[in-house]
């Protein structure tokens, strides 16, 4: 997780494959890894950990049954296979209602495609689904909808996403570089700093 927060990516896969290699049946260990083998862009080997973790998570476990296929979803946008992102949202959905992650991902998709009024509906709907009770957060989930709002000239709302994101997950290094460069295009020097 320091390594995470670090952007030692390589620090933190390593941790990680130690980690499974003392419990190989905790699956937050194998997505864990995923996500860190997904920033250093080793997208074969996030998919292969992300799949493991899909595997050992137990059928109880809703929770870690989701994130792996959350995981698996986000390294198949990477990869450009929206086929795939689209079945492991399905998947994740199908694991934990509550995750709105096929409305995440035909964002993510639209967004990508530079369709951003489109993106916008469908990123709305994913966040109206996170205040249902017992929902979980689903990461830059907020971002994304912060800077399709920047891009639509949106500002007051986008900084208002990119304080969401913040709040569910401190470390996105992009939102606070979003919200500096929101700040900067509307010559707030000083909330930029």
């Amino acid at each position: 997780v320091f390594a995470t927060r670090l952007d030692r990516f390589d620090l933190a896969a390593d941790a990680y494959a130690h980690h499974i290699e003392l419990q190989p049946d905790e699956p937050t260990a194998y997505i864990g890894a995923a996500a860190a083998l997904l920033k250093l862009r080793k997208l074969d080997e996030a998919r292969d950990h992300a799949q493991l973790a899909a595997d050992v998570a137990p059928s109880a476990n809703r929770r870690a049954r989701a994130a792996a296929h959350e995981m698996l979803a986000k390294i198949a946008l990477a990869r450009h296979d929206p086929d795939e992102a689209r079945e492991a949202a399905r998947l994740a959905h199908e694991a934990d209602p509550t995750v709105p992650l096929p409305q995440f991902i035909e964002a993510r998709l639209l967004y990508d495609e530079a369709r951003y009024e489109d993106a916008l509906s469908l990123f709305e709907q994913a966040i109206r689904e996170l205040k249902k009770p017992g929902a979980l957060q689903v990461s830059e989930l907020h971002f994304y909808a912060a800077d399709t709002l920047a891009r639509l000239e949106r500002s007051d709302e986008a900084e208002a996403e990119f304080f969401e994101e913040l709040k569910y997950f401190p470390q996105n290094t992009r939102a606070r570089a979003g919200l500096a460069m929101l700040y900067q295009a509307g010559d707030r020097f000083d909330e930029a700093e």
